[in-house]
């Protein structure tokens, strides 16, 4: 039995539930040295539950090496996914793992409300983007570019419209939220029904792996308004580990806010078995609890916590 002090977060809500000041706050966890029982981090949790980890790094380190392990062993034997442990409920939806747009393909993975699409859709491709797009009923989009990198293909310019046969999309403005990330705000009409929507882009603009605070805001951002789907888009110079990391914060996030149990092991599996490149390395899974911990930091931790 191990015994450690909370860790501090700074400044949260003053009045939530479980104080996080400078007094003591003891943890215990059952451990046997190195020891990690396959069958408990496989559970799912909740926030009080994924706390108490951060709070016992020793502890938290180890069953972040375990996880990896099992995170590859899970992607190297599908069967596995099948076992008693897999208790994740992943909402995907098994027969539009791909969409064939005329002559092309585009990879599309679902995962809950968050969808990875694995390269941006050229310009002959933008009216079955937007169709995705508005069948799907998509209000935020990350669009991952590197640098300098252009990607506009798709969508419109300021000042300007796309025409396509059954949609107009317009940009209506272009704010810098950072020095990293500009949101766009784009009225996507459909001509068939007469509806306008509303669409918010995220668009990163990072010339290294993006950092922690970059990938914490962009999911705090994306998943204010709860339940509504995320549409991921990676690019030909983007890190597609950085998808993998989103994909699992923003289903966290998502059950975190509806006061459900969660596993960022089992969001991650998920992603794994759709394609092996989310997760590298241990270092690109650890990234998604750093993520974590940085969003809950900055959003008062504890008033999740009853």
């Amino acid at each position: 039995m191990t015994k450690v002090k909370a860790h501090i977060y700074g400044e949260t809500h003053a009045n939530h539930a479980y104080q996080n000041d400078q007094h003591t706050a003891e943890i215990e966890v059952t451990t046997t040295d190195n020891y990690i029982n396959e069958a408990q981090i496989v559970e799912r949790y909740d926030v009080s539950d994924l706390t108490k980890r951060y709070q016992n790094r020793e502890y938290f380190q180890h069953s972040l090496r375990a996880e990896f392990k099992l995170l590859n062993y899970s992607a190297d034997d599908p069967e596995q996914l099948n076992s008693p442990y897999e208790i994740v409920n992943t909402g995907s939806r098994q027969d539009e793992k791909q969409l064939h747009l005329n002559s092309s393909t585009l990879d599309v993975l679902y995962t809950n409300n968050v969808s990875v699409l694995l390269e941006p859709p050229q310009k002959d491709l933008a009216e079955q983007f937007w169709t995705i797009v508005d069948n799907q009923c998509v209000d935020n989009i990350i669009l991952l570019a590197k640098g300098n990198e252009k990607i506009s293909e798709f969508y419109p310019m300021l000042d300007d419209i796309l025409r396509i046969n059954y949609f107009e999309i317009y940009l209506d403005s272009a704010e810098r939220m950072n020095k990293n990330i500009m949101l766009l705000t784009l009225n996507l009409q459909n001509k068939t029904t007469q509806s306008i929507r509303q669409i918010k882009m995220f668009k990163t603009n990072v010339s290294e792996y993006p950092t922690v605070q970059t990938l914490c805001f962009v999911v705090d951002k994306a998943s204010e308004i709860r339940g509504a789907p995320v549409l991921i888009i990676n690019s030909k110079m983007a890190d597609l580990s950085v998808c993998g990391v989103l994909t699992v914060c923003l289903n966290v996030i998502y059950a975190i806010k509806n006061g459900s149990p969660f596993s960022v092991l089992g969001n991650a599996m998920v992603a794994n078995k759709n394609n092996r490149r989310f997760f590298k390395n241990c270092d690109d899974y650890e990234l998604c609890y750093k993520v974590l911990e940085r969003y809950l930091e900055a959003v008062q931790t504890y008033d999740f916590i009853e």
